[in-house]
């Protein structure tokens, strides 16, 4: 078999593999009705919502603003900070003083067997948390609406949940690298959530995610993984979650918001340390994770090559349409349900730059051994 042919059964097989992938991976989600209605009923049980940070002065004020603004369900919030350098200590001393639900611990030094100082400082907190529920998010976020913790919490109205997995948005801005961001996550949100809801959950992201402390302490937390730096959220999911325990939740109402990356440099560093913990998931999940992102990556490569042949360019770029069109409506109905904006008529140019970033900054995290939180 020539190179032509050769190339042309690898077009075939991950074109098919890329239309299951689309149709089941991001369409499982797209096709959900999305429930608004959040205000209806006051939620019985109370809800702790857990915070690390580390030097976030600013972002700390616009966050437990916009948490003291939440209704339909009681609620403690409590601020670990993490060996910080900053004012963050006394502004939540005169915080603390005029909101009795908000509380804070401070953490000046991590056990030396301890490498993850993140990890530390949310156990901490899930210590002193005096609600079950556990509902958790970065310092640099903000609830998309009042109604976050609510929206949350009667999710476990389902006793068998253990944990909720919810969506986190970037701030919009009119940059190159945003509309990159932008499209980055709702790519992988997409995934993550149409996972767990075909039963396959493996991971969630710490700017919006939820679980019981009860179940936390259960499994022992974060203990599997101190030595390693990052994956407080996608780690444990993907060490506990199953398709019993795990519920998911991404209407409005549910989501949070965080400020993006302005650069292509700190991005790329964000995405190193993000993805350089996925070589610690389970054999199960790295396979279909594999398949998926390779089968993208040879999509692309393979009906370039292709066309370099002058051979059937009018069936190829008629399958290469009918691809791209099928990406293109399940994302505009994922962004529908997810009440998102993103500039879709630059989905091509986008999925394709998603593709070089796979290749090549996937390869590099997989090699990555060491980075660092803050």
């Amino acid at each position: 078999m020539g190179i032509f042919h050769t190339v042309l059964v690898v077009f075939i097989v991950s074109y098919a593999i890329q239309l299951i992938v689309i149709t089941l991976a991001y369409g499982n989600t797209s096709f959900w009705e999305v429930n608004d209605n959040v205000v209806a009923k006051k939620s019985i049980e109370k809800a702790s919502v857990i915070i690390a940070a580390r030097n976030e002065l600013e972002n700390l004020k616009k966050l437990l603003n916009s948490l003291s603004k939440q209704k339909g369900v009681s609620f403690e919030v409590i601020v670990a900070l993490d060996r910080c350098e900053d004012e963050s200590q006394k502004y939540l001393e005169e915080f603390t003083q005029k909101d009795a639900r908000f509380k804070y611990l401070v953490i000046k030094e991590i056990p030396k067997e301890i490498i993850s100082g993140k990890k530390w400082a949310i156990t901490k907190a899930i210590e002193t948390a005096e609600s079950d529920i556990l509902i958790l998010t970065d310092a640099d976020c903000w609830p998309a609406s009042d109604f976050w913790l609510k929206a949350i919490v009667e999710k476990y109205s389902d006793p068998n949940i253990q944990i909720v997995l919810g969506y986190g948005g970037y701030e919009k801005r009119s940059t190159w690298i945003n509309k990159v961001i932008q499209y980055d996550t709702l790519i992988t949100g997409g995934l993550y959530l149409s996972m767990a809801n075909l039963g396959m959950p493996f991971m969630g992201v710490g700017r919006n995610i939820s679980y019981r402390k009860s179940f936390f302490n259960r499994v022992g937390g974060f203990k599997n993984h101190y030595s390693i730096i990052s994956g407080d959220d996608d780690l444990f999911v993907n060490a506990n979650a199953t398709k019993s325990n795990t519920s998911i939740i991404f209407d409005k109402n549910s989501q949070t918001y965080s400020r993006p990356k302005k650069t292509f440099s700190s991005w790329y560093h964000q995405k190193i340390r993000h993805l350089s913990v996925g070589k610690y998931y389970k054999l199960k999940d790295k396979l279909i994770l594999s398949l998926v992102n390779g089968s993208q990556i040879l999509f692309y490569s393979s009906f370039f090559i292709l066309l370099t042949f002058s051979k059937g360019t009018a069936y190829l770029t008629a399958l290469y349409a009918i691809r791209q069109m099928l990406l293109f409506m399940t994302l505009s109905k994922l962004q529908e349900n997810i009440g998102e904006k993103t500039d879709l008529k630059l989905t091509f140019a986008l999925d394709l730059f998603h593709t070089l970033y796979l290749t090549i900054v996937g390869f590099i995290a997989t090699l990555t051994k060491k980075v660092r939180w803050k």
